[in-house]
C-alpha cells in the first residue's frame, strides 16, 4: 500500500531512543492522512490542545523498540482528533488511552490497552488480541448495527480479545443478535443479546465480574424446581440507557470457567442492579427456559438461554434440582434386531408413562421399567414421563442401534494334515476372536480377520469365529473343516556307491497317486523320474542328495536320502598362484590342465572376473584381509576338491617426482597412474588448475613466497628448480606493500632466498622451499598421496610396470621418515597423521607459524614422500620405529629384499589387521607347529593390558581376534608358540 502523508503546517516529531512517544502534534499543528495511506508510529502519539489530526486513513501505533511505550494521548478539551479513519493498538506490550478522542474505526491488535477515560467509537470495533482494561471508564459502540463489533477468525469464541470492564453498545428496534465480550482480567463470559423488536432503550451497557454476596435466603421455583444456589462463576449486569416499553430479548450467557453445572438443572435469573441480596433473585417476568435438553439447557452448548425477556439488570445462572425424578437407565447402543432390551427410571414414583420413537415397547408401558424391540440401523429415542405428588417430570434417551455384522468364513473345506492354511473372516470388524475344536491348532495370533491353522489330527474339525462390529454387536459363525492324511514317503536303496556306477535303483512305497523324484550333488537320475522307483548314475566322488514328493488324494509329503559316492580314481587339483596380493589387484591361477570339467568358487574379500569354468581363473581383490578360493573338478567321473587361501595387503598407489623431474624442460611422466602421459610442464600447469597462484609460507606472518602460474609457462620453474641450499623459514617483508617474495620482483630474493648471480641466477636456495614445491605438484597430480597415512617411521613401495597398472612388482624398497616428525604428527599437535598434513607442517614452518620442529628434519621427510613414490610406486607396507635398519644413502633410499611388516623369529609369522585400527582388530598367525599360542599385550611403557591364550594349526592362516581393551593408542603384541617368538606393534589413530 503507497504510504502518503501531508503535513500541513510545522510539527515537532521525535525518534530518540528512549522517548515515549513517536510522534507529537503541539499545539496549532495539524497532520492529514489521507484515504489509502498508512502512518506506522514506533511509539506512542500525543496531541496537544489546540492540535489537529485528521485520519482518513490508518494509524497504527507499536511498541519503541527502546521503551516499548506506544500510547494515544489527547490533550486537548473537546478531542483534536477526526476522520473516518482506523486506528490500529498494535503492540506487543501493554498500552494506554487518555483523552477525548473520539475514533471512528480501532482495530485492538495489542498486549492489552487500559483507558484513562471513555473510549468513543462512532463506526466499527473489530477485536484480535488483547484486553480493553476499562476500571471506572466505558468503551462505547455508538453505531446501532449489531455489525459494529467485529470478531476476528483468530479470536474465537472472544478468547484471545474482550472487555474487562464495561462496554456499551447502542442498539435498535430489530431482531439482530448484539455480542457483549465482556469478561474479568482472565477470560471472556460472552453475553449475546437477542433482540426481538425491542423499544424505549437505544443503548445497553453490560460487564461481567463476581458474585455479590452468598446464596443465603435464595427462594425462586421455576416449574415445580426450586433453584439452590447461584453459580459462583460470576454475574453479568446488562443496564439500558430507557427503561423499555415493548418486545422483548433472550439472553445468552456463556459461562466460560463455570464448574458444577449439569444438565437441564440451571437457568438464568435476575435481581437489581446493585444487589448482594439473595432473596432478590427471581425468574424474569414473563420469560421462559427451552424444553428439556433444549438450546441453552445442556453443559455442552457452553451457554445458559433465557428468551422473551423483558426488563433489565443483574443476571446469573441458577442452579435447580428436579422436582421430580426423572432419569432413564439403561444401554446407550444396542444391536439390530434385537429384543428384551430393558430400561428404568427412578423408583417410587406415583405414575410412569413411556414412549419410543424409533423402536417398540413389548408390553406395558406404564410401569417402572419398560422392555424394548429395536430393528433397523440409526438410533431410538425413550421417553419417559413421572410424576409425584402431582408434579410432574420429563425425560428423554437416545440410543444408537448398531447393525450386526454379517459373520462368514472363508477358506478350503478340506486340507492336509501338517499343512497350514489361512481363513479369512470379514473386514473392518472392531474385533475378532477364533477358536477351534481339539485337533484343530491355530498358528500365531487368533484376534486378526486372517487366522491360519494346522492339524496332524484327520477326521472333521469345527473352526468358530466371534466378530464384533463397529456399533458393539457381536455375531458368531462356524466352519467345517476336514483334513486328509499324508501319504507315506520313504526312500529305499543304498547308501554308498562308486564313482561312475550306473542302474543303482532306490524304490518309494508302492500304490500312491503320484511320484515326483529329483536329485542334487554328484549323480544323475536316468530314465523316468515319475514312477515309484528311479535309476541313478554316480558322478565323481562326493555325494548327492535323493528328493521323493508322493502324492495321495490331493496331499503330498516330501522326503529325501543322502548317499555317498566313494572315488574310484585318485587325482590332484592343486591350484597355483600367489600367496599374497595387494587390494584392488587382478590375479590368476591356475589348476592341473585337461580336466574334464572345473568349477571355481571364492569367499572372503575378492570376487571371481569372468568365467569360473576354466582351467584358470581371474580373481579381483578388495579390502585388506584374506579370501579363500575353492576348485572342484571332475576327471573319468570321478571329482576332486581343492582350496587357496591368499592374504590381500593394502596397497596405496601413488605418483611423485623429484624436484630435479620438474626442474627439466624436456621431463615426461605418467599422470595420476591413468596410462596418461604428461610433460613436467603440462603437470605443473595441471596443478594449478583454475588458480593462478599458490602461496607457501604465512602471509600474516608476512614469511611467504608466491608461486605463479605464468611461472610455469614463461619456463621460469626451471631456473628455480632444482633448489638447494639451508633448509629454513622465509624471511620477513618488512618493505610496503608487504606482498613477500616473488620471482618477478629480484628486490626480494634475498627474502627466499633466491641465487642473484652466475649460471644459478635465479635457483631456490632453500632446500624446505624447493621440497615443499615439489610436494605440492605431487599432491596436486596423485588423488591418493595426500591421504597416505604416516603412523609409521618407514615406508616400503614398489614399482609397477607401467603407467595405468597398479600391480606392484620386484623388490621393496624402504623410505625413512625422520623419527620426530613421525611422532609430531602422530601427537595431537593439530596436524594429521598423513602427507596433507605433512605438507601443512611444512608450509607452516617455512611462515614461521611452527617454530617447535627442526627445519631439516621437515625437509628430510618431504624429500622422502617426494622420493618414496617416484614414477607411481605402490606402497605394500609400513615398519615401526623399532624395526628400523635404515642405511641412510646421499639419497636416503636403501634397495632392500622383499619384507614383511610384521616381527618374525624363528619363522613364527604374525600380521595384525587392520593396523592402524579403530574398532577391532585381528592377528594372522601362521606358526612352524601346531600347539596353544601364549598372546600377550603390552602398553609402551611395558605395562601388561591383556592376555590369551588360542589353539594355532601348523602352517595356516590362524585369524585371532583382539577381545581386550581398547583405549590404548599403541599395544606391542609378543605371539609365543613353544620356542617360537613374534612380537610387533598395533596403532589406533586418535
Amino acid at each position: 500500500m503507497k504510504k502518503i502523508i501531508f503535513i500541513n503546517i510545522l510539527i515537532f516529531l521525535t525518534c530518540l531512543s528512549f522517548s515515549q512517544e513517536a510522534l507529537k502534534i503541539q499545539s496549532g499543528g495539524s497532520i492529514t492522512i489521507q484515504n489509502g495511506a498508512e502512518l506506522v508510529l514506533q511509539g506512542g502519539l500525543t496531541l496537544d490542545n489546540g492540535s489537529s489530526l485528521l485520519n482518513n486513513g490508518t494509524i497504527s501505533l507499536k511498541n519503541n523498540t527502546a521503551s516499548n511505550i506506544s500510547n494515544w494521548t489527547d490533550n486537548s478539551i473537546l478531542g483534536a482528533s477526526t476522520g473516518t479513519g482506523i486506528v490500529i493498538f498494535n503492540s506487543t506490550h501493554p498500552q494506554q488511552f487518555t483523552g477525548p478522542t473520539s475514533f471512528y474505526t480501532v482495530y485492538l491488535n495489542t498486549d492489552q490497552l487500559t483507558i484513562n477515560n471513555d473510549l468513543n467509537i462512532s463506526n466499527l470495533l473489530r477485536l484480535i488480541k488483547g484486553k480493553i482494561n476499562t476500571t471506572n471508564y466505558v468503551v462505547v459502540l455508538v453505531n446501532s448495527a449489531a455489525s459494529s463489533l467485529e470478531n476476528d477468525v483468530s479470536n474465537t469464541g472472544y478468547s484471545n480479545s474482550w472487555i474487562n470492564g464495561n462496554l456499551r453498545r447502542s442498539i435498535a428496534t430489530n431482531t439482530s443478535s448484539y455480542d457483549f465480550p465482556v469478561g474479568n482480567s482472565e477470560r471472556s463470559n460472552l453475553l449475546k443479546f437477542l433482540n426481538n423488536n425491542i423499544t424505549g432503550p437505544t443503548a445497553l451497557t453490560s460487564s461481567f465480574g463476581t458474585k455479590p454476596g452468598t446464596d443465603a435466603g435464595l427462594n425462586v421455583i421455576e416449574n415445580g424446581n426450586t433453584y439452590t444456589a447461584v453459580n459462583n462463576g460470576g454475574v453479568w449486569k446488562l443496564i439500558p440507557n430507557n427503561t423499555a416499553t415493548g418486545g422483548n430479548y433472550a439472553l445468552h450467557l456463556y459461562f466460560n470457567g463455570f464448574t458444577g453445572l449439569q444438565d437441564n438443572r440451571f437457568g438464568i435469573l435476575r435481581r437489581p442492579d446493585a444487589s448482594s441480596n439473595a432473596a432478590d433473585w427471581i425468574v424474569p417476568t414473563g420469560s421462559l427456559l427451552e424444553p428439556l435438553n433444549g438450546t441453552g439447557r445442556k453443559v455442552s452448548d457452553g451457554f445458559a438461554r433465557r428468551f422473551n425477556i423483558s426488563d433489565f439488570s443483574q443476571f446469573g445462572i441458577g442452579e435447580f434440582n428436579l422436582a421430580t425424578p426423572c432419569e432413564i437407565n439403561g444401554q446407550a447402543a444396542v444391536c439390530t434386531g434385537s429384543s428384551d432390551n430393558i430400561y428404568s427410571g427412578p423408583p417410587g414414583m406415583t405414575t410412569y408413562l413411556w414412549t419410543a420413537t424409533g423402536a417398540t415397547i413389548v408390553g406395558p408401558n406404564t410401569g417402572p421399567s419398560v422392555s424394548v424391540s429395536v430393528s433397523g440401523v440409526g438410533s431410538f429415542t425413550l421417553n419417559l414421563m413421572t410424576t409425584l405428588n402431582g408434579v410432574t417430570a420429563q425425560c428423554s434417551k437416545t440410543v444408537n442401534i448398531s447393525f450386526v455384522p454379517t459373520c462368514d468364513i472363508t477358506g478350503p473345506n478340506e486340507m492336509c494334515a501338517a499343512s497350514i492354511n489361512g481363513y479369512l473372516g470379514p473386514i473392518n470388524m472392531l474385533s475378532y476372536s477364533w477358536t477351534t475344536t481339539p485337533g484343530l491348532n491355530i498358528v500365531g495370533p487368533n484376534t486378526d480377520a486372517l487366522v491360519n491353522v494346522t492339524s496332524s489330527v484327520p477326521g472333521p474339525h469345527m473352526l468358530t469365529l466371534n466378530a464384533t462390529g463397529i456399533g458393539g454387536c457381536v455375531s458368531q459363525c462356524t466352519k467345517v473343516i476336514t483334513v486328509k492324511p499324508l501319504p507315506p514317503c520313504g526312500i529305499t536303496g543304498s547308501s554308498n556307491i562308486t564313482s561312475g556306477t550306473s542302474n543303482n535303483q532306490y524304490t518309494a512305497p508302492a500304490n500312491l497317486s503320484s511320484y515326483s523324484w529329483s536329485i542334487g550333488g554328484n549323480g544323475s537320475i536316468v530314465g523316468p523320474a515319475t514312477n515309484s522307483s528311479v535309476n541313478v548314475t554316480a558322478g565323481a566322488a562326493g555325494s548327492f542328495t535323493l528328493t521323493l514328493t508322493t502324492t495321495l488324494n490331493g496331499c503330498s509329503v516330501s522326503c529325501t536320502k543322502v548317499v555317498t559316492v566313494d572315488p574310484s580314481t585318485i587325482y590332484s587339483c592343486n591350484i597355483s598362484g600367489p600367496s599374497e596380493v595387494c587390494n584392488g589387484s587382478l590375479d590368476v591361477f591356475t589348476a592341473p590342465a585337461n580336466l574334464t570339467s572345473y568349477t571355481w568358487n571364492i569367499t572372503g574379500n575378492a570376487t571371481i572376473i569372468g568365467s569360473n569354468a576354466g582351467s584358470s581363473v581371474s580373481v579381483s581383490a578388495t579390502i585388506p584381509g584374506s579370501y579363500t578360493l575353492n576348485l572342484e573338478t571332475m576327471l573319468n567321473g570321478v571329482g576332486c576338491s581343492s582350496s587357496k587361501t591368499v592374504n590381500i595387503i593394502a596397497c596405496v598407489n601413488a605418483c611423485t617426482y623429484t624436484q630435479g623431474f620438474y626442474g627439466n624442460v624436456k621431463g615426461k611422466a605418467c599422470y595420476n597412474n591413468t596410462g596418461t602421459t604428461m610433460t613436467s610442464s603440462q603437470l605443473m600447469l595441471n596443478a594449478f588448475g583454475a588458480t593462478t597462484s599458490k602461496v607457501f609460507g604465512n602471509t600474516a606472518n608476512n614469511r611467504f613466497f608466491t608461486l605463479f602460474k605464468s611461472n610455469i609457462t614463461s619456463g621460469d620453474i626451471y631456473k628455480m628448480l632444482p633448489g638447494g641450499g639451508n633448509a629454513k623459514s622465509i624471511d620477513v617483508d618488512n618493505t610496503s606493500p608487504f606482498d613477500g617474495a616473488y620471482y618477478a620482483d629480484q628486490s626480494t630474493w634475498s627474502l627466499v632466498p633466491l641465487e642473484t648471480k652466475g649460471q644459478q641466477k635465479g635457483k631456490i636456495r632453500n632446500s624446505l622451499l624447493a621440497q615443499t614445491i615439489t610436494l605440492w605438484f605431487n599432491i596436486q597430480n596423485s588423488s591418493n598421496l595426500g591421504n597416505i597415512i604416516l603412523h609409521e617411521d618407514t615406508l616400503l613401495t614398489k614399482a609397477t610396470t607401467d603407467c595405468g597398472n597398479t600391480t606392484p612388482v620386484g623388490e621393496a624398497s624402504k623410505f625413512g621418515l625422520p623419527h620426530n616428525v613421525v611422532v609430531y604428527l602422530n601427537g595431537g599437535n593439530g596436524y594429521p597423521a598423513t602427507v596433507n598434513g605433512l605438507f601443512a607442517l611444512a608450509n607452516d614452518v617455512l611462515g614461521g607459524v611452527n617454530t617447535t620442529m627442526n627445519a631439516s628434519a621437515v625437509e628430510q621427510a618431504v624429500d622422502v614422500i617426494n622420493n618414496a613414490f617416484d614414477e607411481c610406486r605402490v606402497l605394500v607396507g609400513t615398519i615401526p620405529y623399532n624395526d628400523q635398519s635404515l642405511v641412510r644413502t646421499g639419497q636416503l633410499i636403501v634397495k632392500m629384499p622383499e619384507v614383511t611388516v610384521t616381527g618374525e623369529t624363528n619363522v613364527l609369522k604374525v600380521i595384525a589387521y587392520p593396523n592402524p585400527y579403530k574398532n577391532h582388530f585381528q592377528l594372522l598367525i601362521t606358526s612352524p607347529v601346531s600347539g596353544m599360542a601364549n598372546i600377550e599385550f603390552f602398553t609402551l611403557n611395558g605395562q601388561k593390558v591383556y592376555e590369551m591364550n588360542k589353539r594355532v594349526v601348523v602352517n595356516a592362516n590362524n585369524a585371532i581376534t583382539y577381545t581386550g581393551p581398547l583405549r590404548f593408542a599403541t599395544l606391542i603384541y609378543k605371539v609365543t608358540v613353544e620356542k617360537n617368538i613374534a612380537t610387533g606393534v598395533v596403532l589406533k589413530p586418535n
